[in-house]
């Protein structure tokens, strides 16, 4: 039977911790890590109807990707508003995970399940990054396999459809310890010389840190020697938004009724422009309005996203045709990408996978009629 460590992982590999926004909140929120998990339900956000539900299923994991503890708590009481969600969590032995920046910059991500949704194809990144570095260090052989995992639990050594690539090959390696050291191997003051490894793995550069980090955590000696190189070819592709293109070309106002259909909302805010025809498309799930500037430069001749503001729609208007169809409409295609990943995963087989779309927290009354 799986376990919360295997579904964390499943998220992980996709949607690396380390690639989210430094200010964000990611991962195993609560819960015990090597308890099985019989049920799975993804959400946008947690909310007590979601968290009721989730509580008399068997042994549940709820996945959003807003995370519902954000800012740091100062309480963990029932009537706190910031913590309530949470202590009912533990009291019920709900389990929550949540996988936010990280899952916007994640390869088949929120803006390319929402491009996916709206039936854009030849799909690739609006604001990539993508660049790659090689790490190296030297260690005992009998570290290397340790080091090797760590690097590709955290992100590092993906090449295409294959994961824990490296290349390593033996050497010697001197030092002499100073008075302060602490030597795996040799004495103090002397000349020590050593058979080592030397370890060579391809990682993103936004995991670099992160990477570093891992391996120093299981590296034998108390200076880990490493480089990062800096490489031109690419990797896995992280990043913000995406851009593709519709099959056919449509006038605004049929672009307009397909947006709505796809998204299944007539809640889209537009402005007409001088751009009448619509092909290629640029995308961003949630809040979008940074990545207008590049929507632009892409040569996109629309943009959909959500929390564009009015001035952003005037300061663009000559430029490119934008639709903001609402924070939640544009995040939602992600949770049926979430259901995928596990659905067609041999270790769920066994586990009752729901998604919850919320439909009840956000209503929205037409009151123009």
């Amino acid at each position: 039977m799986a376990k919360i460590c295997n579904a964390t992982a499943v998220m992980e590999n996709w949607a690396p911790l380390a690639s989210a926004e430094n200010w964000d909140n990611v991962g195993l929120m609560c819960g015990d890590p090597d308890q099985e998990v019989h049920t799975i339900v993804i959400a946008l956000d947690l909310t007590d109807e979601i968290l009721d539900k989730a509580s008399i299923l068997p042994y549940p994991l709820v996945i959003t990707h807003h995370p519902p503890i954000f800012k740091p708590l100062t309480s963990l009481t029932e009537n706190n508003p910031a913590s309530r969600l949470i202590y009912r969590a533990i009291r019920k032995n709900v389990s929550l995970y949540a996988s936010h920046t990280n899952l916007d910059k994640a390869p088949n991500g929120v803006s390319q399940a929402l491009a996916e949704t709206l039936d854009l194809h030849d799909v690739k990144l609006l604001q990539p990054q993508c660049d790659q570095k090689k790490f190296i260090t030297y260690a005992p052989s009998s570290h290397i396999d340790n080091i090797r995992n760590a690097i590709a639990e955290t992100g590092g050594g993906h090449i295409g459809e294959y994961s824990n690539c490296s290349f390593s090959f033996n050497g010697s390696g001197t030092y002499i310890p100073l008075e302060s050291a602490e030597p795996f191997e040799g004495r103090i003051g002397e000349l020590s010389r050593v058979e080592e490894v030397r370890l060579e793995m391809t990682i993103p550069a936004i995991l670099a840190g992160e990477c570093v980090k891992a391996a120093r955590s299981v590296h034998p000696y108390d200076e880990m020697a490493y480089e990062l190189i800096s490489l031109d070819n690419t990797g896995i592709q992280y990043g913000y938004g995406a851009v593709g293109f519709l099959s056919e070309p449509l006038n605004q106002e049929d672009f307009i009724e397909h947006v709505g259909k796809c998204l299944n909302t007539g809640l889209l805010a537009t402005k007409a422009t001088p751009r009448k025809i619509i092909q290629r498309v640029a995308v961003m799930g949630g809040s979008g309005k940074s990545l207008i500037s590049s929507a632009v430069k892409a040569g996109a001749d629309a943009y959909v996203s959500a929390e564009l503001g009015h001035h952003a729609s005037l300061d663009y208007q000559n430029d490119i045709f934008l639709i903001d169809a609402g924070h939640r409409s544009t995040e939602l295609p992600v949770l049926s990408a979430i259901y995928k990943k596990f659905s067609e995963h041999p270790l769920f087989s066994d586990c009752q996978i729901i998604i919850e779309n919320g439909e009840n927290v956000l209503k929205t009354y037409n009151l123009l009629k």
